[in-house]
């Protein structure tokens, strides 16, 4: 017993001295002195709210509402307070209501002993809901600029065509369609694929896509061009003799316009083809022989008569790069010159 009390009054003075500078530490620590009031900011969650319901007021509701608390206490409290994230919740009623009004209750915020709630601020929140509404909206698009000369436009096909809209009933019910970025086509020579962003309409609605694929077909401008009284060779097998029947046709050709302009009647070989024929009399498609991208339209006539003769000799024999031995093709031969010789001496 003795030893306890020993142990009690060993260096009392100095033990009632630390108690007592501990009093008045305590009592600096909480005086007006060292208090201090600041403004830290809180998020204000709604919570319990349907999965088919937005809030539409006020606007990012859904994402938190912010709120200014301004608190007061000891400097080392509130400082350690102000900077850590602070949560307030406000509960949407059961009845679903349209609009209702909710108090923010700074109290739910868990602060330390000497630390005190002076005001908030908004210390009401007013918010109005709908129900989320869908719908499905043509995407529309608008093309700018030039297609390389000579190109036109075939196709422009958009994946996906269509977009599902997600938003409150009142801004969904009065969308018709979803414009994209302007399409530029400016010198584009071929056929690509480039992709394109859309325009959100704005508000709370939601695009179940943002980017599409526009798939642009381009193919040359094509004209047609009309060739009158052509002379119709005709090509025979090695060893056979061919004679064609009529001797000239008209052609109509069509193609991309810078081709079919350079087309002349001089380098227009018209053909009736009878190289994998046998001897006989056949009704053969009148040809031509054009560059690659250009094609016979229509001929008149249609088909031409190819005769063929086994066992000529083999300077009768059909080249068929060289303008042909036929009979007929001969005549028209001379048909030709003695025309331009008429034209000399008319001149």
């Amino acid at each position: 017993m003795a030893k306890k009390r020993s142990i009690f009054v060993h260096n009392f003075g100095l033990k009632v001295v630390s108690l007592v500078l501990a009093i008045l530490l305590e009592v600096y620590f909480y005086s007006p002195d060292n208090s201090v009031s600041k403004v830290m900011s809180a998020t204000v969650e709604i919570r319990g709210l349907p999965r088919e319901t937005m809030v539409t007021e006020p606007a990012g509701a859904e994402r938190g509402i912010p709120a200014q608390i301004r608190v007061r206490g000891p400097r080392t409290l509130v400082d350690q307070v102000v900077s850590q994230p602070q949560r307030l919740a406000i509960f949407y009623p059961e009845s679903h209501p349209s609009s209702f009004t909710a108090i923010v209750d700074a109290f739910q915020l868990s602060l330390p002993a000497g630390v005190e709630v002076l005001d908030v601020h908004p210390t009401a929140v007013t918010l109005r809901t709908e129900r989320i509404h869908r719908k499905e909206l043509l995407i529309v698009y608008e093309t700018v600029g030039s297609l390389a000369p000579g190109m036109q436009i075939e196709s422009i096909n958009l994946f996906p065509d269509t977009v599902v809209a997600r938003g409150p009933k009142s801004q969904i019910e009065i969308l018709r369609a979803i414009e994209s970025q302007a399409l530029n086509v400016s010198d584009l020579s071929e056929s690509t694929k480039v992709e394109l962003p859309l325009k959100l309409p704005g508000g709370l609605v939601s695009l179940g896509v943002t980017v599409v694929t526009a798939d642009i077909k381009i193919s040359p401008i094509t004209k047609e061009r009309t060739f009158k009284s052509l002379r119709l060779k005709a090509l025979a097998p090695e060893g056979f003799a061919a004679s064609v029947v009529p001797a000239r046709v008209s052609v109509t050709v069509s193609g991309p316009v810078k081709l079919v302009d350079e087309l002349s009647r001089e380098g227009l070989d018209v053909l009736a083809d009878g190289r994998k024929l046998g001897a006989g009399v056949h009704e053969v498609k009148v040809v031509a022989k054009l560059p690659k991208g250009v094609t016979i339209k229509s001929s008149s006539p249609l088909a031409a008569k190819l005769t063929l003769v086994s066992g000529a000799n083999d300077s009768d024999e059909e080249d068929p790069e060289s303008s042909g031995t036929s009979k007929d093709a001969s005549e028209a031969k001379g048909e030709d010159t003695k025309k331009d010789q008429a034209k000399a001496q008319e001149g």
